[in-house]
């Protein structure tokens, strides 16, 4: 899910922010913003997923939880 509110332009400094928000199995859900300055650019809200060699799920891994939970 994403939600453009403006735009950069070539030479602008920009931000992104992310935080994680859940992590449920083999996924991950974070919310992002691209900032210029205190202006949001881009909202987004992302889920990705932890695959193995196999091409299936698998679960996120219990020591990587506290890495990306507040």
């Amino acid at each position: 899910e994403i939600d453009f509110r403006g735009s950069a332009r070539m030479d602008d400094i920009l931000t992104i922010e992310t935080r994680t928000e859940d992590i449920s199995g083999a996924r991950i859900f974070m919310a992002q913003q691209l900032k210029r300055g205190g202006e949001v650019l881009v909202e987004a809200r992302v889920e990705a997923a932890i695959i193995g060699e196999s091409g299936r799920p698998r679960r996120f891994p219990k020591e990587w939880i506290a890495t990306f939970m507040p």
